[in-house]
């Protein structure tokens, strides 16, 4: 399973904002590992709501990101992942 770079998190992150709606995660921040996402997981949800994300995420771009959630001991969330806007 490959890892992304930052680079290809950053300009996935429309697409990564969204499905992490669909699987109530938020506040995506890069961690400090390469790949690694820290994201707020909604007290309604899952391990399987994070690992539904890293699934689809994986199916639609080829890569897996490693998400931690943020109140996991140990996590140690760096920046935002920006949404990107694209102009039509």
């Amino acid at each position: 399973m490959r890892r992304p770079e930052p680079e290809e998190l950053d300009l996935a992150a429309d697409l990564l904002w969204r499905l992490a709606d669909e699987h109530g995660l938020s506040g995506l921040r890069l961690g400090s590992e390469p790949g690694e996402l820290v994201a707020d997981v909604g007290v309604e949800r899952t391990y399987f709501d994070v690992v539904g994300f890293e699934d689809d995420v994986e199916a639609r771009l080829g890569w897996r990101p490693a998400v931690v959630p943020s109140g996991a001991p140990g996590a140690r969330p760096g920046s935002s992942l920006e949404r990107r806007t694209h102009a039509a």
